[in-house]
């Protein structure tokens, strides 16, 4: 059956010398990997250059249920990012997203709301001219909303703890439980609360690899098999 879908594109790897493969998170079937063929050779008209880290595109191909690998037909941008690859630090921040996706998100079936959160966020992050420097915790925190592990309860002068594995605010320190205290707690509520389009850099510098780490540490909490992540690394070298 021909299929037409909108996706975002996650990974791309070589297959052979003329074609690769590319996993895409799509909004109506979820994760799939397809194999573009012929995207390496110079006359090709699907580049393999199409298929780099977040592109939004429109793809179409026949799809064969219960088939590991589709064969993609066509692909065509679906919107256009252009400052993420032109601007370094957009860039650091992007593959840092990528990773984080690629990592949570497992779903073999659609979830259009969540394929409509990280292209809508994608497209704020390309649009902002300045003050993005943290826009990766944001997506962070927002994400957990839909991954189901949201924080419970309310940041406040008499709850200033965040207990990870419970994800509720407290009172006090929890026992035995990994916590943020205050500042990391302060700004983790702050990015909860804070709306998409009101959004602007406000983590100081100082404070952006402990809260970083302790986020991570939150996602391998909740999320079995995470794992490590290795693109904070690039994102500390760039902001220092």
């Amino acid at each position: 059956m021909l299929l037409t879908v909108s996706g975002i594109v996650l990974h791309q790897y070589k297959f052979s010398e003329t074609s690769i493969i590319v996993k895409v998170y799509t909004r109506e079937l979820g994760l799939i990997s397809f194999i573009v063929k012929g995207s390496r050779n110079k006359k090709s008209i699907t580049k393999a250059s199409l298929f780099s880290h977040l592109v939004i595109l429109e793809i179409q191909f026949n799809h064969k249920p219960k088939v590991g690998l589709q064969q993609m037909k066509e692909a065509r941008p679906l919107a256009v990012l252009n400052s993420i690859y032109s601007d370094i630090r957009k860039s650091a921040i992007a593959l840092f997203i990528n990773e984080l996706i690629s990592k949570a998100i497992r779903e073999e079936e659609k979830n259009e709301t969540l394929w409509d959160f990280i292209k809508d966020y994608l497209l704020f992050f390309d649009e902002m001219p300045a003050q993005f420097s943290d826009f990766h915790f944001l997506f962070m925190v927002k994400l957990t909303r839909l991954l189901g592990f949201s924080p419970h309860g309310v940041y406040g002068q008499h709850s200033t703890f965040f207990d990870l594995t419970e994800g509720v605010f407290l009172s006090n320190p929890p026992l035995g439980n990994p916590f943020l205290d205050y500042p990391l707690s302060y700004y983790f509520s702050k990015l909860d609360e804070i709306a998409l389009e009101n959004y602007q850099a406000f983590v100081p510098l100082e404070f952006r690899m402990e809260l970083l780490e302790k986020l991570m540490e939150y996602y391998k909490i909740h999320l079995p098999g995470f794992g490590n992540m290795k693109s904070h690394i690039v994102l500390a070298e760039v902001f220092s």
